[in-house]
């Protein structure tokens, strides 16, 4: 497979660096793919007598194989929490019947900084990935604290430090993110380097995307060791997918997840959804090479010229209707197995504790 390719085993972390910033943008053939599994849980399980549900981000614990899938739930049906998930995958099967095992192990609370449980409403987590050396790092559209942030967690889940956001990004009336439109994606880069994108356009950069045009989010990338952010590149994302119905009924779209590969490039998951029409959401592979650094810039509506945007290519749709029965609220991506000999792709979906009108959804694609 050419994503996987000679290029990841052999290139030191100050070349895949060299690479992704690199004028020249990387090689952005897309692999082929294929639907594996598809299994839902219906909205209102409870574990232990919480809520189960909210899943905006899937990661794959690399010492144990498990899947850590966060909750967005708000401090509000529960602690503050991410859960430990054990997928059994059967290949040859037809995707209904592909997951023979889908096991809730339990699930880990989130500590404030000073290792008290969150308040209610004090925290909006949405995406986790494994940090390099252990632990995790931890997305929020808002800690209670800072707006959106971005911090390092134990392995039990306390808070150890937090990464510094550019001001630009900071909410206010007229400038910063939109409000639930902040930090929502989230990856590791080859080199270490934590990739952190907003969901929408800041308010100074322009308009939310909507049915007639795409908008420029900004994937911002902060060093591991000083915590600042060094690099800021624009993703594009596509317009909303379809008008709603009725017309003026709820409509967006946005990046929802960032997942790095070995070659610098990445996986970027985007999400629209329209009342009446129900959810779109696509795959594309996309890099930093060849695209503007925006860091600079608190504002892309300064009057400059607009920024190179990072490239991007398609690599699957889900649309229900098609290869799929159905598409929920899809938010998180993460690394699988490999099946057949083959890499996958595991996909898990917010269910908003919606119970009766959504489900968690996991999604399972191989990769060729």
């Amino acid at each position: 497979m050419r994503l996987f390719s000679i290029l990841s085993s052999c290139l030191a972390p100050a070349a895949l660096l060299a690479l992704a910033e690199s004028g020249v943008a990387q090689d952005l053939t897309p692999p082929g793919v294929r639907v594996i599994a598809e299994h839902s849980i219906p909205a209102g399980l409870k574990i232990d007598g919480v809520a189960f549900g909210g899943l905006s981000s899937i990661e794959r614990d690399p010492e144990t194989g498990d899947f850590l899938a966060v909750s967005d739930d708000r401090a509000e049906r529960g602690p503050a929490r991410f859960y430990r998930l054990r997928l059994e995958i059967e290949a040859g099967r037809a995707p209904a019947q592909a997951i023979t095992g889908l096991e809730i192990v339990g699930w880990t609370e989130l500590k404030a900084k000073d290792g008290w449980s969150y308040p209610a409403g004090a925290i909006d987590p949405e995406a986790l990935r494994a940090a390099p050396g252990g632990g995790f790092y931890l997305a929020t559209e808002s800690d209670g604290e800072s707006g959106p942030s971005v911090t390092l967690l134990d392995a039990e889940g306390a808070f150890r430090a937090r990464l510094a956001p550019p001001l630009h990004h900071l909410p206010s009336a007229e400038a910063g993110v939109r409000d639930n439109q902040a930090y929502e994606a989230l990856a590791v880069l080859p080199d270490g380097r934590i990739a952190v994108g907003l969901e929408s356009a800041l308010k100074q950069d322009g308009p939310a995307a909507s049915v007639d045009q795409g908008a420029l989010v900004r994937v911002t990338l902060y060093d591991p060791e000083t915590r600042a952010a060094v690099a800021e590149h624009v993703y594009p994302i596509d317009p909303i997918a379809a008008r709603p119905i009725p017309a003026d009924g709820f409509a967006d779209a946005g990046l929802v997840a960032l997942l790095a590969n070995p070659d610098g490039t990445l996986f970027a998951l985007e999400r629209s959804f329209a009342v009446g029409q129900g959810n779109v959401v696509k795959l594309y592979l996309t890099t930093f090479g060849g695209a503007d650094d925006v860091l600079a810039r608190a504002s892309l509506s300064d009057g400059a010229a607009p920024p190179r945007a990072m490239a991007k290519r398609l690599v699957h749709s889900f649309q229900a209707g098609g290869a799929h029965q159905r598409v929920d609220n899809l938010e998180g991506v993460a690394f699988g197995p490999e099946i057949d000999g083959a890499p996958t792709l595991v996909f898990v979906s917010d269910d908003n504790f919606n119970s009766g009108r959504q489900v968690t959804q996991f999604i399972v694609l191989g990769l060729d």
